[in-house]
């Protein structure tokens, strides 16, 4: 536990994880409009053929739960290579910003191809 304190202190780190909480807070509130919905929502849109996966609006908060689980994945596994390799602890928890970004737009333009 003492070790997670010490892993948030590196200014890297809490950056890089607080912007992607952030990201993943936002991805959250983006679909809050959707909450309890009756009609089928508009989950993937293809250029090609246009709306082609329609879904509840559960089916919508799938995408902010998986990157909450992502995110708390990648800090647990940030915190065990922390410890041996800060280096390779800092390209990790810049790639989940950069993936908790994708996921921001993702949700966006979900809501936005709704509305």
């Amino acid at each position: 536990m003492a070790q997670i304190g010490v892993f948030f202190r590196d200014r890297t780190n809490r950056y890089a994880y607080g912007l992607s909480f952030a990201f993943c807070a936002l991805s959250a509130a983006a679909f809050y409009r959707f909450l309890p919905r009756e009609d089928a929502l508009s989950l993937h849109y293809n250029v090609y053929f246009g709306i082609d996966f329609l879904g509840s609006w559960q089916t919508a908060m799938l995408l902010p739960a998986a990157a909450l689980a992502l995110l708390l994945i990648n800090i647990t596994l940030g915190v065990f290579v922390w410890r041996r390799d800060k280096v390779t602890s800092y390209f990790l928890a810049t790639g989940t910003v950069a993936v908790m970004l994708l996921v921001l737009v993702a949700s966006v333009l979900t809501v936005y191809v709704n509305y």
